[in-house]
């Protein structure tokens, strides 16, 4: 029998947990290979500033050499946050259709500098209100990370305007706070363990003129793996909880009120038969659940509509989500 909503929506920390390893496996090399690259870019910055330190001699921001390695470390957390924000798109592809969604490196690639500039503008926009916050005792900063951590996905995949996007992004904080306060404990441990690396590399080296290269090459590297698995982590956030958004607006506007479509139903289908018979082949997605994989060939309901999985309520769309869509369903 097919799960309710109402059942559904009081395990999304159990859907989350599904999310994220699917995630993980779904997105190798999907995910994996453009993390990479961007990863490249910001070693690219790292080496930038180890060259700023020995060409000035010192890491002092009093000093001139100092002044300018800070203001690289700037641009790069801006940059490359951007590009992390843009790869969000494709990594709604693959929840949506799977690694076999990305095809194509070039098209990857097209799609996130495409989507670079959007999300650029909504991170620089998000740090400043965050900063500004935190210069403002601590509290507001917190507060403004805490409801505004939905807009870059909002902006980057779902192609909301920045206005827009901090707008939702509230009103997803408030119905979602279980959710987002884990991608936050998440965040929190990951940059702790950076900063720990860092400061155990630079301690070690404290007397070497290697002191700061390794400190910093010893954060890229954690940054790099640690961060890809919390890149993920959020991931399955921002599409738990938008896939809970669609159930929850289904249930209001749809037929019968209890159960919703596959996730990945065209618009012009939503007024369709919802017992129309579901194609023999490919994948498919369980109505009302708040994770939007697809479901396994052997739980595919049979010719009438019985069988594991069943009641035969899901239509497969006839074409799959690509890493340059547009990102609306």
């Amino acid at each position: 029998m097919v799960e309710r909503v109402e059942d559904r929506s009081k395990n999304s920390i159990e859907a989350l947990f599904d999310n994220f390893v699917q995630l993980g496996r779904e997105g190798t090399p999907s995910l994996l290979v453009p993390w990479l690259a961007i990863a490249l870019v910001d070693f690219g910055f790292v080496a930038l500033g180890v060259l700023t330190v020995w060409l000035f001699g010192t890491a002092d921001p009093a000093t001139a050499g100092g002044m300018i390695a800070q203001g690289i470390g700037v641009v790069q957390m801006v940059v490359i946050l951007a590009f992390r924000v843009a790869l969000l798109n494709t990594l709604r592809d693959v929840a949506l259709g799977g690694a076999e969604a990305v095809r194509d490196w070039g098209a990857v690639a097209q799609d996130v500098f495409g989507r670079f500039w959007s999300s650029l503008s909504i991170t620089i926009v998000f740090l400043l209100i965050v900063s500004i916050g935190f210069v403002l005792c601590v509290l507001p900063g917190l507060v403004a990370l805490f409801f505004l951590a939905f807009a870059p996905y909002l902006v980057a995949a779902r192609g909301d305007t920045i206005l827009d996007g901090l707008r939702r992004s509230a009103i997803w904080a408030t119905r979602e706070w279980a959710l987002l306060l884990s991608a936050v404990v998440v965040a929190v441990l990951a940059l702790g363990l950076m900063g720990c690396v860092m400061g155990l590399l630079s301690g070690v080296f404290a007397r070497d003129v290697l002191a700061v290269p390794v400190g910093l090459a010893g954060g890229w590297l954690v940054n790099t793996v640690i961060g890809y698995l919390a890149f993920l982590w959020w991931g399955a956030v921002y599409i738990t909880a938008e896939s809970r958004e669609q159930m929850e607006t289904f249930r209001e506007t749809g037929p019968g009120g209890d159960s919703g479509p596959p996730l990945r139903q065209h618009p012009e289908d939503v007024g369709s038969e919802l017992s129309a018979e579901p194609p023999e082949r490919g994948p498919r997605y369980r109505p009302g659940d708040t994770s939007i994989y697809r479901v396994p060939d052997d739980d595919k309901p049979g010719p009438d509509g019985g069988g594991p999985g069943g009641g035969g309520g899901g239509q497969d769309p006839s074409s799959s989500s690509s890493s340059s869509s547009s990102g609306e369903w």
